[in-house]
């Protein structure tokens, strides 16, 4: 009985084959993460799509003090805090664990008794539990989709002073409305904007609240400060707006007149209008080890609290926080910035 040569051969050709098919399935999936299918995806099926703030929810019946003129709030506590994330305080970082350190987060949080917080770092929702349960009457928004949540931006107002009209987010990338798109500098940290329509039950005053967290590489901070002032740039022209945030910029640098943008600018840091801005005395304190220059003098300062609008801020108080716990332990690597300001519409 003879035996086929063949069959060598046909195995070969299925091989060739196969490796073929998995190079093209490998081409096609590398495609599509590389432009962005994954997000494209997800924001399809999650229905999460960001987008600028809608003008056309602050009209008629929501317009601020129902279109009454003057119109004025009440005075607003606001508070930014970059908390140094969970997984940031590694052992070697310096800083004591996540479970050490949030009571001394929260004490920070509850000395100012804040109507409005902007987090940055937070990053799932038992950090926002962590952190905020000490004060049931805070409601969080963030980006979350079902049980997902990415709250490196979240914001929290106290829901017995106002009550939300609208809210949403846009990303710091070239396609705003593209969840985790890709930023300018490819395959970085995801960033985002949260923004919230809120009322004021006892006023009327409405106004928009917004906060982020810039990325900490310059493309992406360069490009991030001029897309914030360009989404915000219509709103800001009709309505006050109150914007928390760490954006990663010193008020010396370009990027910084980029961000308020506009001579006067459009947006205004809350230290400018305040009588007395207060930084804490670390020299009083005798500390071995000072905190980083950013607690110390506004020109190194990258957390801030903005106003815009067509209106009139009066800035009652305005301060950092130091943080400091222990034997000059730092419950984050950030400052808390602190302002209590009223808003006018004249």
């Amino acid at each position: 009985m003879g035996y086929s040569v063949s069959r060598p051969k046909n195995c070969l050709k299925c091989a060739g084959k196969a490796f073929l098919l998995l190079a093209i399935v490998l081409l096609a999936a590398g495609l599509f993460v590389r432009y962005q299918g994954v997000q494209y995806t997800l924001a399809t099926l999650t229905g999460t799509w960001g987008s600028a703030p809608d003008l056309a929810i602050v009209t008629g019946e929501n317009a601020p003090c129902g279109g009454q003129t003057p119109c004025e709030s009440n005075p607003i506590r606001v508070l930014t805090f970059n908390i140094f994330c969970r997984m940031c305080s590694h052992p070697d970082s310096g800083y004591e664990p996540w479970d050490a350190r949030v009571p001394h987060l929260v004490e920070v949080m509850q000395r100012y008794q804040p109507d409005l917080i902007g987090l940055q770092e937070t990053g799932t929702q038992a950090d926002l539990n962590d952190l905020l349960a000490w004060n049931p009457s805070l409601v969080v928004h963030t980006w979350r989709a079902g049980p997902l949540v990415y709250a490196d931006a979240a914001l929290a107002y106290d829901a017995t002073r106002f009550e939300p009209l609208d809210s949403g987010w846009f990303w710091l990338n070239p396609n705003p409305a593209l969840p985790f798109g890709w930023a300018w500098r490819w395959q970085s940290m995801p960033r985002y904007v949260t923004w919230i329509w809120l009322r004021e039950v006892e006023t009327g005053f409405v106004f928009l609240y917004t906060n982020t967290h810039f990325d900490n590489n310059a493309p992406n901070k360069e490009a991030a400060a001029l897309l914030f002032n360009d989404m915000l740039a219509e709103t800001a022209d009709f309505y006050p707006i109150i914007s928390t945030g760490d954006f990663n910029t010193e008020p010396t640098s370009q990027r910084y007149a980029n961000l308020r943008h506009g001579d006067p600018p459009r947006f205004v840091n809350t230290h400018d209008l305040a009588p007395a801005p207060a930084f804490p005395d670390f020299d009083a304190l005798d500390l071995a080890t000072p905190p980083p220059g950013r607690y110390q003098q506004f020109e190194s300062l990258i957390d801030h609290i903005f106003v815009a609008g067509p209106i009139e801020a009066e800035v009652r108080e305005w301060r950092v926080d130091a943080n400091l716990y222990g034997d000059g332990q730092r419950a984050s690597d950030h400052p808390a910035v602190f302002a209590e300001l009223i808003l006018r519409i004249p």
